[in-house]
């Protein structure tokens, strides 16, 4: 199964943890997950706790902007 959740930020927080969780287990199930961050802000201590099968993408949109 393919897999895409996506979020605003990576920021430390219950539902960014509970992500991280979820995709985890995802792709230890054997899917294939990726997770695609919009903005900028990410925390780098979530990013090293994917598993290295979850394929990260960063959209990096600038604070503030407005497209």
């Amino acid at each position: 199964m393919k897999v895409t959740h996506i979020f605003w930020s990576l920021g430390f927080g219950g539902i960014e943890t509970m992500l991280v969780n979820i995709a985890n287990a995802q792709a230890e199930a054997g899917s294939e997950v990726s997770v695609l961050i919009i903005n900028e802000l990410y925390e780098q201590s979530l990013v090293n706790s994917l598993d290295k099968r979850v394929n990260l993408v960063f959209l990096n949109r600038k604070k503030g902007a407005i497209t």
